[in-house]
Order: C-alpha cells, then sequence, then structure tokens
C-alpha cells in the first residue's frame, strides 16, 4: 500500500480534473472499468456472474491511468446510491473441528433478499465464538452462485478468548444482483478448538437496476471506439441488468440501438447508431 495508495491518488487526481463532477462512486465505477488485468495466471482470479473478473489480491486489477482519464472525460455520472440491510441473523451452531487446513463440518445461514439492486458492494456483518479466530474461514455466495473467500483462516497462534464481531466488506459481486438467497458458510480448519457461528447481517449497495441498459466504455474496445454498424462489448459493459438481451446502449458520444447477444466477456452488439 505503501507505492499503491499515492500512486491511486494521482490517478484519481487527474480524474477530476478532467472531470469535477464526478462522485466517489464514479471514481469507483471508473476505476473498475478501466482496470487492465494484472498477473493473469494467478489462480485467485474469478468471474463473478456479471462477467466481472476479480481478484481478492488485486482487486479489479492494475490502475490504468490513461483509460481512466478518458473514461473520466465522457463520464455520465451513475444514478443514486440505493441499499438494502437485513436484520441479524441469529444461529449459535457449532462449527467442527478442522485438522491442518481441512475443514470440519461448516455451518451455513441463508439470508432471502426481497430487494434488487445492481451491486457495487457487499458489507457483512459476523459474529462468532472461538479461542483462536485465526482458525476460522467464511464464504459468501450470491443467489447468482459466485463464492467470495471474506474471512480467511490465517493459523498460527491468534488468541481470542470469546465472542467477537467484525465486519467484511466485498466487491466481487459487482453488478451482480441482490435478490434471491444469499448463503455464508462459517468454517474451522485447524485442529484444537471448538467454537460457535453465532450469526451475521448484510447489506447490500449499488443501483436501482434498468432492464436492458448498458453503459459502455469506448476505451474498452479494441477499435478504440464503436463505429456505426457494431462493436465488441467485451469487458466494456457495466450491465444494470446482466441477464438476457437488452436494447438501449449508453456510449459516452452518442447513443446507439443495438441488439445485444451474450453477456459479460463473450457479449456482442450489432446496430445503428441514432
Amino acid at each position: 500500500t505503501s507505492s499503491a495508495t499515492p500512486v491511486v491518488s494521482g490517478v484519481i487526481a487527474l480524474m477530476l480534473q478532467a472531470n469535477p463532477d464526478l462522485t466517489w462512486r464514479d471514481v469507483q465505477h471508473i476505476l473498475v472499468n478501466s482496470a487492465e488485468k494484472n498477473d493473469p495466471s494467478d489462480p485467485l482470479w474469478n468471474t463473478n456472474a456479471a462477467g466481472r473478473e476479480f481478484n481478492r489480491q488485486y482487486g479489479f486489477g492494475r490502475v490504468d491511468a490513461t483509460a481512466a482519464v478518458d473514461f473520466a472525460t465522457h463520464w455520465i455520472n451513475v444514478s443514486p446510491e440505493v441499499s438494502s440491510s437485513s436484520p441479524f441473523i441469529a444461529s449459535g451452531a457449532a462449527m467442527g473441528d478442522g485438522n491442518s487446513g481441512v475443514p470440519g463440518t461448516p455451518v451455513d445461514i441463508n439470508y432471502n433478499e426481497t430487494e434488487n439492486i445492481t451491486i457495487e458492494s457487499v458489507e457483512i456483518y459476523i459474529e462468532a465464538t472461538h479461542a483462536f479466530r485465526g482458525d476460522l474461514r467464511f464464504t459468501l455466495t450470491s443467489p447468482s452462485g459466485t463464492s467470495s473467500e471474506i474471512y480467511s483462516a490465517r493459523g498460527g497462534s491468534d488468541p481470542f478468548d470469546g465472542s467477537f464481531g467484525w465486519t467484511v466488506t466485498s466487491m466481487e459481486f459487482w453488478g451482480e444482483p441482490s435478490a434471491g438467497t444469499w448463503t455464508i458458510r462459517g468454517e474451522d480448519l485447524l485442529v484444537g478448538d471448538l467454537g460457535t457461528f453465532d450469526g451475521f447481517a448484510i447489506k447490500f449497495n449499488g443501483t436501482e437496476p434498468v432492464a436492458g441498459e448498458f453503459r459502455v466504455s469506448i476505451m474498452a474496445d479494441e477499435n478504440n471506439g464503436c463505429t456505426q454498424g457494431g462493436c465488441s462489448l467485451r469487458e466494456a459493459i457495466i450491465a444494470a441488468n446482466a441477464y438476457g438481451d437488452g436494447a438501449l446502449v449508453i456510449i459516452p458520444g452518442g447513443t446507439y440501438n443495438l441488439s445485444i447477444a451474450g453477456t459479460g466477456e463473450d457479449a456482442a452488439a450489432t446496430g445503428d447508431l441514432d
């Protein structure tokens, strides 16, 4: 972080110089969509159900200053943030004792979210009782099937006598819909101590979904922009609704009526400039 923080701060300063109207959420969107995938052979890269690649070590990838400033110059601000929070879902079930990194019997807790938000971030508050919190691992799985390891077992001597609670935030579900059944799994990976997964609460932050609407970056196209007649959407898609076909595509500098086939990285579009 000693090098990354000043570098990213400098890039954000350039973005704001290019477009002073950007909010902190617009800055996030631009950084997410202009990032370059680094260390592609790393096994922690995961593609979520919205087609977004994420790595819990690298996030969405390396900051690309040129692309980020170009995004900022042409950016259309995102709609206001909306959120939905669950109550605390209590459990208290015992997690089976693990051994040498192999988990014992896990505890799964489900929560059904009825509000449909296009996710930017998910905040999870976890409570557990265990003598060594470094023995524990917690994984959150979305209704779309994406799993995020939100708390990793560290092992070693990490004593904590009694109950504890903490809040973690995951960006790995960016672009997915919030509605449906979410599952959080608590596991004990090391032998010697037993504990309970006492419960959790969850909060979803993002935007209201707009069916069939896609935001597309001109920088992500291999031809440096969409041309009349068609273009590749590839990683440029920020899907307000990541599923099914869409008709309206918003592109900096113009609006295209396009027919969308596929989703995520496999999506492609053909059509004409209005």
